[in-house]
């Protein structure tokens, strides 16, 4: 070659149909990551972990922060996230 290394793209991996996805999660009061695929919810109980893929809708509820990975993840994998309420009672936005 010309000195330069070839890189191989990672074969795709598939992602769960949406029939069987999770309709939808709501979280409030709690920070939300990345941890590889998976995004960890961490609050007052401890760390979950919740794999992306197996998401449909993430309702984001009061006092929740995302940092830009978990977003990042979101986007990817394809899952519609909608800022709410307390309770899911007022809809803000969504993405």
């Amino acid at each position: 070659m010309d000195g330069k290394e070839r890189t191989e793209k990672p074969a795709i991996q598939a992602l769960p149909r949406v029939q069987d996805r999770m309709t939808f999660i709501y979280l409030e009061r709690c920070r939300i990551s990345r941890d590889n695929s998976a995004i960890t919810v961490k609050d007052e109980s401890g760390i979950t972990h919740i794999p992306a893929a197996a998401i449909s809708v993430l309702l984001l509820g009061p006092g929740t922060d995302v940092t830009h990975r978990a977003m990042e993840l979101i986007g990817d994998v394809g899952v519609t996230v909608i800022w709410v309420g307390e309770h899911g009672v007022r809809y803000y936005a969504y993405g």
